[in-house]
């Protein structure tokens, strides 16, 4: 049974949360839930038939991550040398997280339209961006967890219209960018993840 709107707000926000901060920092600096199979477990239950088939797929690759190197340990190292290859580099990321790159072409900086309009989103709803990863407000981790705020504030048009001005309009663009240079598949599973939610989201609004 598919739980009440609040319940699936409350664990979309949760899931956008995990999945943000997991394309901000490399595994090594955040946690390992995501080679958890109970995690998966949970991610999965209750949702649309979208939500489950990917949460199903980060479940599945994590555990072909863990098969592959043997421990957990070795493989939250694997996940951090692709997710430096893919976000940070150098000499540059192989798939830069920032929305401003893909509306440009081969930004330099990163730094256009859309960071500040997401800043600005931001402001309007006290939403405060801390921590260490230091990164421009249109970086696809950033704007995750803001989507994710905002569905824990409980309006759901105003995470909906963020959701397609931002993450969701470029994010197939990213993925894409992933797939190509992400030899273990972990951080496009969780690209697919994080659409699949978005698009829960958007149809039940």
């Amino acid at each position: 049974m598919k739980p009440d709107t609040s319940q699936t707000a409350t664990k979309h926000s949760e899931l956008l949360a995990f999945l943000g901060n997991s394309l901000l920092l490399p595994m090594n600096q955040t946690e390992r839930l995501g080679l958890q199979p109970s995690f998966w477990e949970w991610a999965s239950e209750g949702e649309s038939e979208t939500v489950r088939r990917a949460a199903e797929r980060c479940a599945s690759v994590s555990a072909e991550l863990l098969a592959s190197e043997g421990s957990e340990d070795a493989a939250m190292h694997r996940a951090s040398v692709e997710y430096t290859k893919l976000f940070i580099g150098p000499p540059k990321p192989a798939a830069p997280p920032w929305e401003t790159y893909y509306l440009a072409g081969d930004c330099v900086t990163g730094f256009g339209e859309p960071t500040f309009d997401v800043r600005q989103v931001m402001a309007d709803h006290g939403i405060i961006s801390n921590g260490p990863h230091h990164q421009l407000e249109d970086h696809m981790g950033i704007e995750l967890l803001v989507l994710s705020q905002l569905c824990n504030g409980g309006n759901l048009q105003d995470a909906v219209s963020f959701a397609e001005a931002h993450p969701c309009s470029w994010i197939d663009k990213l993925t894409e960018a992933v797939d190509a240079q992400d030899v273990s598949g972990y951080y496009g599973s969780l690209l697919r993840l994080a659409k699949a939610v978005m698009l829960d989201m958007i149809a039940s609004r």
